[in-house]
């Protein structure tokens, strides 16, 4: 079967340590053997009928898988509590106190993946590379006056040249965005749709990038309950495999392989 790869970029919520490993209740999908792959390390793939990880990844390769008949192998680079200023190339300030390297991170995990990927598995070649992200609770504490990033425009700058970036250095053909939810509102659902500063951001992106892919709203629908713990910032499982399922049969259809 050929390989999809997705690059997985963001804070926490797209990250797997969260959803089931915290909460030990609703198990992710499981994926039918050598069928979704999941890499941390650039050279290691583990197959998901075998492993048991968190968040959106599992059910999204799971749906990919039988949506599209190509072996889904997700990249794992997003890193909690991280910003937008540090996911895009160049210079930024931000009063959170760090600026880790993410987006030269990624280029480095990404490219060690595909080497191995391409020297392990021969048969299986590669036909379809993207990325999914989701971020933007950090813009909603740090997107403020003194910061590089405090407005939606600077937000739609960085995440230009980031998209741009992984264009360029790595060929990749599109983007998959799970818009974020508004955290620090409230615990109804509506609460969870307000406009904060990345979410107007990323609505504005989706309309205006063309190979930019709005994915998945359910986190918009989300209310306390679909938290863990109970509102909290990170998803329960449950809610994580609703977010990926939805999110692979979008941009499946927005990629015209699949009906909506």
């Amino acid at each position: 079967m050929p390989a999809a790869f997705f690059l997985i970029a963001g804070q926490s919520n797209a990250t797997i340590t969260v959803g089931y490993p915290q909460e030990q209740a609703t198990a992710p999908p499981q994926a039918l053997p050598g069928t979704v792959f999941s890499c941390r390390d650039g050279f290691t793939f583990q197959d998901l009928s075998k492993v048991r990880i968190g968040g959106f990844t599992p059910a999204f390769g799971v749906r990919w898988h039988a949506l599209t008949g190509e072996t889904p192998v997700f990249i794992q680079a997003a890193v909690g509590a991280t910003g937008m200023h540090e996911w895009a190339p160049g210079h930024y300030i931000c009063s959170c106190g760090h600026d880790y390297p993410c987006y030269e991170d990624a280029l480095k995990l990404y490219r060690s993946a595909w080497e191995s990927w391409t020297r392990q598995r021969p048969d299986q070649p590669v036909i379809r590379r993207g990325y999914l992200w989701n971020q933007g609770e950090h813009e909603e504490v740090y997107g403020i006056p003194g910061n590089t990033i405090d407005s939606p425009d600077a937000y739609s700058c960085a995440y230009r040249r980031m998209h741009a970036g992984f264009q360029t250095e790595l060929g990749l053909g599109f983007g998959g965005l799970i818009i974020v939810r508004a955290d620090k509102q409230g615990d109804r659902a509506e609460d969870s749709a307000a406009m904060t500063l990345a979410r107007i951001a990323q609505y504005r992106l989706c309309r205006d990038l063309p190979d930019l892919c709005l994915v998945s709203q359910y986190p918009e629908r989300c209310d306390g309950s679909c938290m863990f713990p109970a509102g909290g910032i990170h998803y329960n499982q449950a809610s994580f495999n609703r977010m990926g399922e939805e999110a692979a049969r979008r941009l499946a259809a927005c990629l015209g392989l699949a009906d909506r």
